[in-house]
């Protein structure tokens, strides 16, 4: 998102309103902190926080003047609708990595890492770095079932 939508905006002189997902807000909020410490002017970089009626809010608004959007197809045939005619880019994958870790249940976690593989594409998954190659091979076979 950074590199994508907000780099080249506010390097255009742009300023931009940033609302993460509400499931992972602490990340921006270091970020946040960062720009604080810089010599970019108060205003240029805004964070909110939020459910989707913030952000409908946000894609509504008339001084909001483009979109970026890197989520869910869901979220993404919504602003959309509602975005009108303002330049928007959307990148509606969701193609976020899977997370394995040397505790995981491989029962459970297998199904979803599966679903992901075979709807959303394209899927990664990443095994925990010290875990032995049986359970690597484990983790492979039910991808493949």
């Amino acid at each position: 998102m950074l590199s994508e939508f907000m780099g080249p905006a506010i390097a255009a002189g742009n300023t931009v309103v940033f609302k993460p997902s509400e499931y992972t807000p602490g990340i921006m909020e270091a970020l946040a902190e960062v720009f604080a410490q810089t010599d970019l002017p108060a205003g240029v970089f805004n964070l909110v926080y939020g459910a989707g009626e913030v952000g409908s809010e946000l894609t509504e608004h008339p001084d909001v003047d483009a979109i970026g959007f890197i989520g869910s197809h869901t979220t993404a045939d919504k602003i959309v609708r509602h975005a009108g005619l303002k330049p928007s880019i959307l990148e509606a994958n969701g193609n976020g990595p899977t997370v394995v870790c040397e505790d995981a249940d491989l029962k459970k976690s297998g199904p979803r890492a599966r679903l992901k593989r075979h709807f959303i594409v394209p899927a990664r998954c990443a095994v925990q770095q010290k875990e032995s190659s049986s359970m690597k091979k484990s983790m492979m076979n039910l991808l493949n079932t």
